[in-house]
């Protein structure tokens, strides 16, 4: 459900450039660098946000609607995961808004889940009533995240740490 949180940090990290333009550069550098996960498939995660407005999750399901019934060329439409997004990326995302990363990607996450969309159909205001929304809720939030290459990393260096010195000392050094 971190998509509009991290594009609202993104807006304003972009906004501060006004007031102090080298923090908000370095803000913007150092964050660009994990934002690998805007992409059309995890921006489904949005529509189960209690902090996104309902008039943003109704642009979102339209989107997916009208993509749902399209014959969109997907290579041509389908975002590229990149490790680092570029300024222009960036400021890109926050003038388009999360309905820009829509694809059929995005459809293909939520049936990968089996996270019935008849809900879209409906305003963003009845949601919590609607018994496939709440379904489709309890599987986002049992979503558990794992960052492989960190921890891949981390037990990497600490194995050849305890190679190189069994001194406390210097393997902290």
């Amino acid at each position: 459900m971190a998509p509009y949180q991290d594009l609202k940090l993104l807006e304003r990290l972009i906004e501060f450039q006004d007031i102090d333009k080298e923090i908000a550069e370095r803000g913007l550098v150092k964050f660009s660098n994990h934002l690998w996960y805007f992409n059309s498939e995890l921006v489904a995660l949005a529509l189960f946000d209690p902090t996104l407005p309902p008039e943003e999750k109704s642009r979102l399901a339209e989107k997916i609607i009208a993509t749902a019934g399209s014959d969109e060329n997907e290579q041509e439409h389908s975002r590229i995961i990149k490790p680092i997004m570029q300024r222009q990326q960036m400021e890109e995302l926050v003038r388009t808004g999360l309905s820009s990363l829509i694809t059929k990607e995005t459809i293909r996450f939520l049936d990968r889940f089996d996270i019935e969309t008849s809900f879209l159909k409906e305003p963003p205001t009845g949601w919590l009533e609607n018994s496939h929304y709440n379904e489709g809720l309890r599987i986002v939030k049992s979503l558990k995240v794992v960052n492989d290459c960190a921890e891949r990393g981390v037990k990497l260096i600490t194995d050849f740490n305890k190679l190189l010195t069994k001194d406390e000392d210097q393997k902290q050094f």
